[in-house]
């Protein structure tokens, strides 16, 4: 009995003076997928990380009373497709050149045998 009195008093006495862990920062905002994407874009994080990345932006819109946080980001990395997109470059520049060299080359050669 006295053991057990003994180690009820030793479990009661560290969960009332155990240390206080420190909370993680209660700022959606300053969350780091949102600053990641907000510097980087959209594309700099993981398709998995997508859903925890829209439900801390929506929690920042709610804080903020801002509701183009989400869209905002969203411009910003369709936009920086675009300018990226401009230019062909590597594998997809060959594939698209080449396509459209055939499709003028053999459309050509159709009406080239019909006259």
């Amino acid at each position: 009995m006295v053991r057990f009195s003994f180690f009820v008093c030793l479990v009661f006495s560290v969960l009332l003076f155990g240390a206080d862990v420190p909370k993680e920062s209660q700022n959606p905002c300053q969350n780091e997928l949102i600053i990641k994407v907000n510097q980087q874009g959209l594309k700099s994080i993981r398709f998995y990380q997508l859903p925890k990345y829209y439900w801390e932006a929506r929690k920042c819109q709610k804080l903020q009373n801002r509701n183009n946080l989400i869209a905002q980001n969203e411009r910003k990395q369709i936009d920086q497709d675009y300018r990226e997109s401009y230019r062909l470059e590597g594998c997809a520049s060959s594939c698209t050149y080449l396509a459209a060299v055939a499709v003028l080359y053999f459309y050509a050669s159709r009406a080239m045998k019909k006259s």
